[in-house]
């Protein structure tokens, strides 16, 4: 029996992005916390926070998307506050 494979979405992308930046100092729950609110399993997401990493220039894991690639091309400058509305709108 095969494990069917998460499926990112661009609000994914960009909580990964956001936990990347600015980790989840500023949320008021955690990296697992946020993992489980969308169904996500904890690894993919540290998975993909480590992508981000090596976008970002700073190590990380290499073997990234190109939908990762696109939300880091388009919204890695924003400050915190502006990445944390997109990522969280519910927040």
């Amino acid at each position: 029996m095969s494990k069917e494979r998460y499926r990112w979405s661009d609000s994914d992308d960009l909580a990964a992005l956001y936990l990347y930046k600015f980790r989840d100092d500023h949320l008021p729950y955690k990296r697992k916390g946020i993992a489980g609110s969308r169904n996500l399993p904890i690894g993919s997401l540290n998975i993909r926070i480590e992508n981000f990493r090596f976008l970002g220039g700073q190590g990380g894991l290499a073997h990234f998307s190109s939908q990762s690639k696109k939300i880091f091309d388009q919204y890695h400058n924003l400050t915190e506050p502006e990445l944390r509305r997109l990522a969280f709108p519910e927040q």
